[in-house]
């Protein structure tokens, strides 16, 4: 999926990062006036257009400028023959970074959910005695991307061994169900994962229902 700095909270994402973008506060500030500016018409700005948002001296907001462009987060295009003051170079620098952070969240949270994966597999395989099948490690990584736990795993399991039924990856799915429709009524009173609704029905409705853009409320 493709991003743009405005298919994202940038501003909340720059308050997040100016410290790591070498900004200080005043020079942050600056730049959120800066594009209310610009929003209302492209043209250049100055000292003197800021001295409305803000509170210091013209000369300070000079030094701030200059700073700015030298950091290589204002610049200055030609438009129609005409010069205007851009952030263009800013919100390509926020595009790339907050690529290079999902990609590095996804990343931590696929390792991790492979370590977890590679840690049952032992358990199943001594469950049942021999090496787990192509199609069974799938379905067990399946689960594990679901959001189903470890100890959710092995509780089924005990509920198998306990009511002397056969362990296999079918059977301890089928108690996988009851766990979750009976930690959900516990949880919220009710459950949506009703009989009819499998683990694997579950995942598909989870990745329809993700959040893909951060909005402004979360």
């Amino acid at each position: 999926m493709e991003f743009k700095y405005k298919d994202i909270d940038w501003r909340r994402f720059l308050l997040r990062r100016y410290k790591d973008y070498k900004l200080n506060e005043e020079e942050f500030v600056c730049l959120l006036c800066i594009d209310d500016m610009l929003k209302e018409k492209k043209r250049l700005i100055d000292a003197d257009d800021l001295l409305t948002y803000m509170s210091l001296e013209r000369d300070k907001i000079d030094e701030i400028l200059v700073s700015l462009t030298k950091k290589g987060f204002l610049s200055f295009e030609n438009e129609d023959g005409n010069l205007t003051a851009s952030l263009s170079k800013l919100f390509l620098r926020i595009e790339r970074d907050f690529k290079a952070d999902i990609i590095s969240s996804a990343s931590k949270s696929s390792e991790e959910i492979q370590d977890k994966i590679n840690k049952i597999y032992p358990f199943f395989e001594e469950k049942l005695s021999r090496t787990l099948s192509g199609r069974e490690i799938d379905k067990i990584t399946l689960w594990m991307k679901a959001g189903i736990k470890e100890s959710q795993m092995k509780e089924a399991v005990a509920r198998l061994e306990t009511n002397n039924k056969k362990i296999s990856i079918s059977s301890v799915e089928r108690e996988l169900d009851r766990i979750k429709k009976s930690e959900d009524i516990l949880e919220k009173g009710y459950t949506t994962f009703g009989d009819e609704i499998t683990l694997d029905d579950k995942r598909k409705q989870d990745i329809i229902e993700k959040k893909w853009v951060p909005t402004s409320d979360d």
